[in-house]
């Protein structure tokens, strides 16, 4: 149980209660980072409180947990400031692959820390408890999961998606650059100025972000109700509504990779939670 509380409070610290400036800032400046690690303490411990008010019986401020949440807590500290920079300078500024690394790392500081500090508690009480023989409800494990879940669906992909759509146009930045030349005479003397022109990049906008939000919440919901023939009907009203643009090259390519990227996402967190509340 610690761990889905500790991996709800990340998701809810990075993905719901961290601001774009804290987000920009929080790697150089020191007071950004500590503002960042504090949320997520505040976090970790009010879920905690919730979790020991719903269910008694379960003993979420013992020193085990309360060691694991000051660990993942702080880790988001010596993460943004000592390690996020070295992982700008190995992917070379690539969005998508330090986003995917850094989350990466944060979800395996939460999993080695409750395995260390409580090794039987939070995996052994957890799958007892799916099956109902253990502390804790299987409905309080479900609805912690079905949150994380949400912001996995929302925020978490809409992210993803657009760290790729940067490191994508960052990468055909040097394609869309063009070298013009100017000749120009002057008291017979010729004189040759170069511009570079940089054609500017497509991003995703609020409304393509509120749109991919909507689409994976609903096929979500679709999978879980068993009614798969309906995502066809998602995915084609989406592409209709695109319809005239798709005689665009680039507009065809972006669409199909960001629609497939968050189908994909909604279609293995359906999966996930459909193997939860089985």
């Amino acid at each position: 149980m610690i761990a889905l509380v500790l991996i709800l409070s990340h998701l809810l610290g990075d993905f719901v209660f961290q601001s774009s400036k804290m987000a920009e800032n929080k790697e150089s400046n020191t007071l950004y980072a500590l503002q960042h690690t504090f949320i997520h303490l505040i976090l970790s411990f009010l879920l905690m409180f919730i979790v020991m008010l719903i269910d008694y019986r379960f003993d979420v401020f013992s020193w085990q947990s309360i060691t694991a949440a000051l660990i993942t807590g702080i880790s988001h500290f010596l993460i943004d400031r000592l390690l996020k920079p070295l992982l700008t300078k190995l992917y070379k500024g690539n969005y998508f692959f330090i986003f995917i690394t850094d989350q990466i790392m944060h979800f395996l500081v939460i999993v080695i820390a409750v395995m260390i500090l409580t090794p039987n508690y939070w995996f052994g009480n957890l799958v007892a408890s799916l099956y109902g023989n253990g502390a804790l409800n299987k409905e309080h494990i479900i609805g912690l999961s079905l949150a994380a879940i949400f912001i996995l669906l929302t925020s978490f992909t809409g992210q993803l998606i657009s760290k790729l759509f940067m490191s994508l146009n960052q990468e055909n930045d040097v394609e869309s650059k063009e070298i013009k030349i100017i000749t120009k005479e002057s008291k017979g003397v010729k004189e040759e100025i170069r511009e570079s022109i940089i054609y500017p990049t497509v991003e995703v906008n609020d409304y393509g972000k509120w749109i991919g939000y909507f689409e994976r919440i609903i096929i979500f919901t679709l999978i879980i109700l068993g009614a798969y023939e309906g995502i066809l009907i998602v995915v084609a009203l989406k592409t209709f509504s695109r319809f005239k643009q798709l005689n665009e090259k680039t507009f065809v390519e972006k669409y199909l990779l960001g629609t497939l990227f968050s189908v994909m996402m909604a279609l293995l967190l359906g999966v996930l939670f459909g193997l939860i509340i089985k």
